[in-house]
């Protein structure tokens, strides 16, 4: 609870951005708050998906990743507001491209196959992060 004095020293935007984070997502914090599971930042899946993420979504598909990946649509403000980073587990499959993203949103990770192409990608990102509104399928 905050003492409603302290609140008239702020502005509405400032009480927003402290409670629920930026809205425009940090993409180079995003990338430093996530950890690797059976791959590294060097991967060249790795490398494609923050190219996606970076170059071919817009803010809006970037806060969908986040709601699909943690259940929350903003980033905190800095790395010492996060209480766990991102965790990416890439998986295996005899055809990657023909599958989707799987997200853990308790565990923030997201379970990524290894695309072949950045537009394929993009798609089953973008198909998942539209279409897949349960959070852990609880629905």
């Amino acid at each position: 609870v905050i003492p409603i004095h302290l609140l008239n020293i702020l502005s509405w935007n400032r009480v927003e951005e402290l409670i629920c984070g930026k809205p425009i997502i940090d993409v180079k914090l995003f990338k430093q708050m996530t950890n690797y599971s059976n791959c590294s930042l060097n991967d060249k899946t790795i490398q494609i998906f923050w190219d996606v993420v970076k170059h071919k979504m817009n803010n809006s598909e970037r806060s969908k990743l986040l709601q699909f990946v943690w259940g929350r649509s903003r980033l905190p403000l800095n790395k010492n507001d996060f209480d766990k980073k991102m965790s990416i587990l890439l998986t295996d499959h005899s055809n990657p491209n023909e599958f989707l993203p799987i997200s853990h949103t308790c565990f923030f990770q997201l379970d990524l196959p290894k695309y072949t192409d950045p537009e394929i990608m993009y798609q089953k990102l973008v198909y998942a992060i539209t279409n897949c509104g349960s959070i852990d399928t609880d629905e």
